[in-house]
């Protein structure tokens, strides 16, 4: 009975750690758990990476098929009110667009600079919209960087001048308008 009192004894005062503790702060086990930190930090951003460039590529798609694809683009509407003779010259039209719900509607006009997509000539871009547009000089027009990569312009030739920034929601409805041969956008 004596000697079955030592050996359970022995199996129960199992020491996990070493009597010299010295250094053992950063042991095997404290690198172990460093690592898979790091490594479970690098997967989340890499799943965060994949969900947002293939939301991206889909909200560019839409704001493609809203300025131009589709049978009731901002272009077609845009084409109806030049054709149409209106009252004293003036003719407009209500537009509802919902795609890509968090994106801006721009307005890129005579004396701003534009991105290159617009090849120099009025336009309207629909993109999202960057925070810091320009910071002390280093980062100078990321807006339009982000439009001409990740957006969709239309050239509209005589887009009458303005400083449109409209945020599309779940209904935005815009009044494009033909005055003086000149085409007004803007947000109901």
């Amino acid at each position: 009975m004596n000697n079955k009192r030592q050996k359970t004894r022995k199996f129960f005062n199992y020491r996990f750690y070493p009597k010299n503790n010295k250094g053992f702060l950063l042991g095997e086990t404290t690198l172990k758990i460093i690592i898979a930190v790091i490594c479970i930090l690098l997967l989340v951003y890499f799943l965060f990476y994949l969900y947002y460039s293939s939301t991206d590529k889909q909200n560019k798609i839409k704001a493609i098929a809203t300025l131009t694809n589709s049978t009731d683009s901002i272009k077609v509407v845009i084409d109806r009110v030049r054709a149409s003779p209106g009252v004293n010259g003036i003719s407009s039209e209500k537009k509802l667009i919902h795609n890509p719900t968090g994106w801006n509607l721009f307005a890129y006009t005579e004396n701003i600079k534009k991105p290159n997509s617009c090849a120099g000539d009025n336009c309207l871009c629909i993109c999202d919209e960057v925070w810091i547009d320009t910071l002390f000089g280093i980062m100078d027009s990321r807006q339009l960087k982000e439009c001409d990569e990740d957006g969709a312009c239309l050239i509209v030739s005589s887009l009458k001048e303005s400083n449109l920034n409209i945020e599309i929601e779940t209904n935005t409805e815009l009044l494009i308008r033909k005055e003086n041969n000149l085409i007004e956008v803007s947000k109901i």
